[in-house]
């Protein structure tokens, strides 16, 4: 069941990841934005992706007055921003009544990645270790083992095929 739903995350993720690196790639064309509430919104452009929270009406004003949220954001970096490795976090000139945060796209692409590497990464060593004739629960190795079953964890085994090597009286190289 476990292993199941590994896959199916893993799936899910890379599916995520899919998507984020399209969205990555279309964001140097066009600004998207997402209102989550009147005072909230998720958006993404030019190659990042952030939230703003307005915990006044200074919002509305703002695209009364014909500013997009993109001019918005991009004025207050110049005001107060912090900024590290990419990542974006400022309040505006109304202190505490704007924040914002943003984050690169290569940022969600990567943390998007890591369950789908660690799915093949984990296929990888299950394969490498199937073909080394070693447990696939301790990874004890089961060369000469003809019990069945795992000395070290007691996990049966399958038995390796019985090669069918060439009888005495028949020489296999040809005449």
């Amino acid at each position: 069941m476990r292993r199941r739903l590994f896959a199916a995350a893993s799936a899910i993720s890379l599916l995520l990841c899919l998507a984020s690196v399209g969205l990555w790639v279309r964001s140097y064309w066009l600004y998207d934005e997402i209102a989550i509430s009147h005072r909230s919104s998720l958006w993404q452009s030019n190659g990042r992706i952030g939230v703003d929270i307005w915990l006044l009406s200074t919002k509305i004003a703002a695209y009364e007055s014909g500013a997009t949220n993109e001019d918005w954001f991009h004025g207050l970096i110049q005001y107060k921003s912090q900024r590290l490795l990419g990542f974006c976090w400022f309040r505006g000139p109304l202190q505490p009544l704007q924040s914002a945060a943003s984050a690169p796209d290569w940022f969600v692409v990567i943390l998007t990645a890591i369950l789908p590497a660690a799915w093949i990464a984990k296929r990888l060593s299950k394969a490498r270790q199937r073909g080394h004739r070693l447990c696939l629960i301790c990874s004890y190795n089961l060369t000469g083992n003809s019990t069945g079953v795992c000395p070290e964890c007691g996990t049966p085994v399958a038995q390796p095929p019985k090669s069918s090597a060439p009888s005495d009286d028949k020489d296999p190289r040809p005449a």
